[in-house]
């Protein structure tokens, strides 16, 4: 039977892709709940622009994650904030789906395989909670799947004949790398460390591996990826001076990065000892190093264990020289995700016959297995049990041993009895991956996180619309020349709202009930003109009130409430007054 001709077959992928995109968007949850100050700054910022950070005493390092930041900006101008919000989410499943879905292309695999292991991974509740939600770590996985599959293309059949992805030139695949290396660097350094280095780790496998022509080959990829970086760092930069005028990157960036103390973060420095998500990554690893053992001529086995070595390896390192809460905050430790998914993929793939190898009914068996597959994956992602250590040991080592035997029992022959083995073993692989992952429980202090909600409603979308409100309350009753303070409740339990206005150390006046001595002199420092306070109960907001300095002539409470779940009195109550400061 003749293959399609190549453009009717990239249309075909983009439906496939497409159609999987928008089946798990439908699928799971459009937010996915995490109550951090983090996500309210991106989201704010990629509302309102400078509106916030105009008001700001000290606008922080935050509005420049621009990677995150202008994207979403454009988009909430263009369709307002509920649909530029879902637009990106799916952006960012479909450019997920799509790396996966590209790496088994390129690994020459078949449609059925690459397309089921696409649903698979886009599955993941890891992956869905945090594109669910505007802290920067969704795009951030999204853009490391893309930039860890544009790695592969060097060694992908077109690489070795002077082709790049899709059989464009070899530069254009350079380019590509650089556009989203620079896209990294401006979403999140810590990402853009990770990212790089996992592709550098499997650019040096391709080199290894293809070694004609290597010096060449290392030449044009070298340039095409410091042009196309450039490109993507300079568009940034530009959105950054039209969205925030007058503040600049450079600066700023330069500025916060030798402040910032990351230590503060960590609240247990040994919660990765006792979190059974992280055994996924162990496992990837383990699973790996095996198909190397068992496939040592195949190129994919090798890239496997690059990603997935390189992706521990660089975390190790980054664990050592900067201290930090690198595996202890569920926003670090979704990081790791995309090498570890695709590491897996990898081996799922090096497992299969390529497409003109595997002309048998074996394609028909994996999309039956997939069929059943799916409904399993979102029983599992609603799980919300806590796994015991040894509970959580065993489920790991198991799919370790399953994998390993489904190596070896492919190595052997190939038919359809072992296209059903291999079925069952993507099934329980990624089925138990849901478990360990939704059963970590709450621990530590990030330990409120529940990667479950990929696909359970936690009233998210409500709590945002509350903030939004809030902020537009806020900026409604103030000028970009106004300087606001912020306050909130002793127990912080709506920072999270007064966050829409970039709550945190450097903008928040004091942390108690009342004004002391100390607090109205670090008010005084400041010297805003505006006070926001935030508060569950009016009662708190009036008694800081009464203790502003009385020369400072404190205007009347101007207060607005909005519905707020999980707070005690079931709503928010923001209030403002101005200051007149003499002299």
């Amino acid at each position: 039977m003749p293959s399609m001709r190549p453009s009717v077959q990239r249309l075909t992928d983009l439906g496939v892709v497409a159609a999987i995109a928008a089946g798990i968007s439908v699928a799971s949850q459009s937010w996915s709940g995490f109550n951090s100050p983090d996500s309210e700054f991106y989201a704010s910022l990629a509302l309102f622009g400078s509106d916030v950070t105009d008001r700001a005493f000290e606008p922080a390092y935050t509005w420049t994650r621009l990677g995150y930041i202008a994207p979403v900006r454009a988009l909430v101008m263009v369709f307002g904030p509920w649909v530029g919000f879902e637009v990106w989410r799916c952006l960012l499943i479909t450019l997920i789906v799509g790396s996966i879905y590209a790496a088994g292309t390129i690994t020459g695999r078949s449609t059925a395989l690459a397309g089921s292991l696409s649903v698979f991974v886009g599955l993941n509740t890891v992956v869905l909670a945090f594109v669910g939600n505007t802290y920067l770590t969704g795009t951030a996985i999204a853009v490391m799947f893309a930039l860890i599959t544009v790695s592969l293309a060097f060694l992908g059949s077109h690489g070795s004949h002077g082709r790049g992805l899709l059989g464009t030139p070899r530069w254009t695949t350079g380019v590509l790398s650089g556009l989203l290396a620079g896209w990294l660097l401006m979403i999140n350094p810590y990402a853009f460390i990770l990212g790089g280095a996992i592709w550098g780790g499997v650019r040096i496998t391709s080199l290894v591996m293809l070694r004609d022509d290597r010096i060449r080959r290392l030449t044009i990829d070298g340039v095409a990826g410091l042009a196309g970086a450039a490109l993507s760092v300079a568009v940034f930069l530009a959105a950054g001076r039209f969205i925030f005028p007058g503040l600049d990157w450079w600066t700023t960036y330069l500025e916060w990065n030798s402040r910032l103390d990351y230590t503060v973060f960590i609240i247990d420095a040994n919660t990765w000892q006792r979190d059974s998500a992280l055994l996924i990554v162990v496992a990837s690893v383990v699973i790996s190093l095996a198909t190397v053992i068992v496939y040592p001529a195949r190129r994919w086995a090798w890239a496997a264990i690059a990603i997935g070595a390189t992706n521990v390896a660089v975390t190790t390192i980054l664990m050592i020289s900067f201290t930090g809460p690198w595996l202890e905050a569920p926003t670090y430790i979704a990081k790791l995700w995309p090498a570890s998914l695709i590491s897996l993929a990898l081996v799922f793939f090096t497992i299969a016959p390529g497409t003109r190898e595997g002309r048998s009914s074996y394609r028909i068996v994996i999309v039956l297995g997939a069929m059943v597959t799916i409904p399993a994956l979102l029983w599992s992602g609603r799980f919300d049990g806590t796994l015991s250590r040894a509970g959580a040991w065993l489920l790991a080592s198991l799919v370790t041993v399953l994998v390993i035997g489904m190596l070896l029992l492919a190595r052997r022959a190939w038919n359809r009895w072992v296209a059903v083995a291999l079925s069952i073993t993507m099934l329980v692989t990624f089925v138990s991956a849901q478990i360990l992952q939704n059963g970590r429980g709450l621990l530590g202090g990030y330990g409120q996180y529940p990667f479950r909600s990929a696909f359970v409603d936690f009233n998210y979308r409500e709590q945002m619309e509350a903030k939004i409100n809030v902020q537009r309350w806020l900026i409604a009753r103030t000028s970009p020349d106004d300087t606001i303070a912020l306050w909130t409740d002793p127990q912080f339990l709506t920072a999270d709202v007064a966050a829409m206005q970039l709550w945190g150390g450097y903008n928040i006046f004091t942390r108690e009930a009342e004004l002391n001595r100390e607090t109205t002199m670090r008010l005084e420092e400041i010297r805003p003109s505006v006070v926001a306070l935030y508060a569950p109960d009016k009662t708190h907001i009036d008694t800081l009130y009464e203790t502003l300095p009385p020369w400072a002539l404190p205007s009347e409470l101007e207060c607005t409430q909005q519905p707020y779940l999980g707070v005690g009195t079931g709503e928010v109550v923001a209030c403002l007054t101005r200051l007149t400061w003499v002299g």
